[in-house]
């Protein structure tokens, strides 16, 4: 039962992942690496910082989050244009809904991986000039650890905020939806105000910043603060519409 289940599951994301839509995406987000690689992260004599340099750019966080964003949008438009066929295969609605958020984030996941793999060959074929491992004065870290720790941390956030937009938007609340993500999009373009000036603190924009913070533990531990909060918010929302299609 669980195999056939698998099985159907992996068919579900071959559809999505072979359409028109994921296909759009991966053109998006080849021409933003090649931005990024060929454009955004030329400045730097180390590779390794130049690997960051766009993820601090706001034109290429809000393309790249809107990618994300988009996925699920296109991911939930195609489940409900064929509600019929698979409120048959699920039987109730509240199923329905759970295994379209499952598909819209295991997607996202997908695309992270083929974006990553694409971003880093592309950094390497503009920008690769050696990489100069240091001791971060401040951090007391080498700029290697940190910069894997910046990436990580970044894709996880990216992820998990487009996530969280998809399920205001699968709750039907379009123009909250539109509204929240202006706002929420407008924040890349005003970090100046927004910066945490080396102090513990609760930031949407978290992610985007380098090397803000007193010391590398007080980054980790803000960073860890924020998503606990960030997935507390995130499941709430996700019980909400469950719950909602209870019975259904």
């Amino acid at each position: 039962m669980k195999l056939n289940t698998f099985k159907n599951s992996l068919k579900i994301y071959n559809y999505f992942t072979t359409g028109n839509h994921f296909k759009f995406l991966f053109v998006c987000g080849l021409l933003l690496c090649i931005y990024a690689g060929g454009v955004l992260g030329i400045s730097s004599e180390n590779f390794l910082d130049s690997l960051v340099i766009p993820m601090q750019i706001p034109y290429f966080n809000t393309i790249l989050f809107l990618m994300y964003f988009i996925n699920g949008m296109f991911v939930s438009n195609i489940y409900n244009k064929n509600f019929d066929y698979f409120i048959i295969r699920y039987q109730k609605k509240e199923t329905f809904k759970k295994k379209m958020i499952q598909t819209i984030n295991i997607l996202n996941i997908y695309y992270s991986i083929i974006f990553i793999i694409l971003y880093f060959s592309l950094m390497l074929l503009f920008n690769y000039n050696g990489i100069k491992v240091i001791i971060l004065d401040k951090y007391h870290v080498t700029n290697l650890i940190y910069i894997v720790f910046f990436i990580v941390r970044y894709f996880v956030f990216i992820n998990i905020y487009a996530s969280l937009f998809n399920l205001i938007y699968l709750n039907k609340n379009r123009h909250l939806t539109i509204i929240i993500l202006t706002a929420y999009i407008l924040g890349f373009f005003f970090l100046d105000f927004l910066d945490v000036n080396n102090t513990f603190t609760l930031n949407p924009w978290i992610y985007v910043f380098k090397e803000n913070y007193h010391s590398f533990n007080l980054e980790v531990f803000s960073s860890i603060f924020n998503f606990a909060l960030l997935l507390i918010f995130y499941i709430i929302i996700y019980k909400f519409i469950i719950k909602k299609n209870e019975g259904d």
